[in-house]
C-alpha cells in the first residue's frame, strides 16, 4: 500500500497501517540519512528518531501533501542537525571517511568510495534525484534552496563522480 494511503488507514485507527506506515518510514529515512551521512548507526537512530516524531505528529500532517516529503525533510534535517553537532563526523564526511558497508562489489564499491568524496550536500542532491527520482523543483523545495542551486550542486557532484570513477577505471 502507497505511504499516503496507509497514513490515512492508521488515521482511521488500523493499527496493521500504522505498524506498516512507520516501518516504511523508518527505512525510508535511514536511506536519505545514509546518504548524508554515510554512517549506518547514525542512519539508524535519526530513522529510528524520525519514525518516532512521525507517530507524535500523525495526527497533525496535512492530509494534502505527501507523506515522503515529510518524512524526507525530517530525515534531511535531522542528519544535517547531527553533522552540525559533530564538526569532527562531518570532516570526515567530506573527506570521504569510509563508513561500515557490507561488502559490495567492484563497481559498487567505487561508486560509493567516489560518492564519499562529495559534499554532503551533493550527495543528498545525486541520491535524491537519482534514487528516489526526484524532480529538481522538489529537492529544491526540500532543502530550501533556489532551482539554480540545485542544478549546480548537481552537476559538480556529477563532474567529480564523472572524474572520480574515470580515475579507478570504472568509467
Amino acid at each position: 500500500m502507497e505511504p499516503d494511503r496507509l497514513l490515512a488507514s492508521a488515521r482511521s485507527g488500523d493499527d496493521r497501517a500504522l505498524d506498516d506506515l512507520l516501518q516504511w518510514a523508518q527505512t525510508y529515512s535511514y536511506r536519505v540519512a545514509y546518504y548524508v551521512l554515510l554512517l549506518h548507526e547514525e542512519a539508524l537512530e535519526i530513522s529510528q528518531e524520525c519514525a518516532w516524531r512521525l507517530f507524535k505528529n500523525l495526527e497533525k500532517l496535512d492530509p494534502a501533501r505527501s507523506i515522503g516529503g515529510w518524512v524526507r525533510k525530517v530525515s534531511y534535517n535531522l542528519a544535517m542537525d547531527f553533522l552540525r553537532r559533530n564538526k569532527k563526523i562531518s570532516e570526515m564526511a567530506v573527506n570521504g571517511h569510509p563508513a561500515d558497508r557490507q561488502i559490495y562489489d567492484e563497481r559498487i564499491d567505487a561508486l560509493e568510495r567516489c560518492m564519499a568524496r562529495l559534499t554532503p550536500i551533493q550527495r543528498t542532491v545525486i541520491s535524491l534525484f537519482y534514487t528516489e527520482n526526484m524532480p529538481i523543483k522538489e529537492i529544491s523545495e526540500l532543502l530550501e534552496m533556489a532551482e539554480g542551486t540545485v542544478k549546480t550542486h548537481l552537476f559538480r557532484g556529477r563532474e567529480k563522480l564523472r572524474k572520480c570513477l574515470k580515475e579507478s577505471e570504472m568509467l
